[in-house]
């Protein structure tokens, strides 16, 4: 019951959070203008920073003092990042890789919020002032193809999310009910 407390109490503070981020980010940077584009991101993120959170507490669930779940945290998220198709393409990944590839909360939030802002988009327009670069994507299909994503829906990579959150969940719970039963 403390563990679904804290997974309860946790939900308020990730919308309010992801909230400010998105809305100091997501115009900042020119992405798509509308609201269906800026709530889809936002729930996106959600569930991102739903599976952050359950990661936080199954690497403090894990170990016995927080030096050494802070010092566990950056070497178990760093192959999550790898692989979650920001610094690799999703079709170059050697398949021995696969299960952390399909594990990589990231590579859905990266999946879904290139799906959000790319599948739509029709025309890329250039002009002939961009400062000698050539135009060589035409519309955003090809721009998600040449990351190796094949969907153009987002919402599969959200569930990916949850049900990757409701696992870190049960494992936290595993945890705290193997260090239980030792006392």
């Amino acid at each position: 019951s403390y563990l679904a407390a804290t997974i309860l109490m946790n939900i308020p503070k990730i919308i309010v959070l992801v909230l400010v981020q998105l809305l100091l980010s997501y115009f900042l940077t020119g992405l798509a203008i509308s609201t269906e584009c800026f709530l889809t991101a936002y729930l996106i993120c959600l569930s991102t920073g739903w599976v952050a959170s359950n990661l936080g507490l199954f690497a403090g669930s894990m170990t016995s003092s927080v030096p050494v779940a802070n010092a566990l945290t950056a070497p178990l998220i760093m192959p999550f990042f790898l692989f979650g198709g920001l610094y690799q393409n999703d079709n170059s990944t050697p398949y021995w890789f696969y299960p952390v590839k399909y594990l990589s909360w990231i590579r859905y939030s990266w999946n879904a919020l290139m799906v959000n802002e790319f599948a739509d988009m029709k025309v890329i327009e250039c002009n002939d002032d961009t400062a000698g670069f050539d135009c060589i994507y035409t519309d955003g299909r090809q721009i998600l193809a040449i990351y190796g994503i094949r969907e153009t829906i987002w919402f599969p990579n959200v569930v990916c999310n949850l049900l990757l959150g409701v696992l870190l969940s049960c494992l936290t719970l595993l945890c705290l009910w193997s260090r239980v039963r030792k006392y």
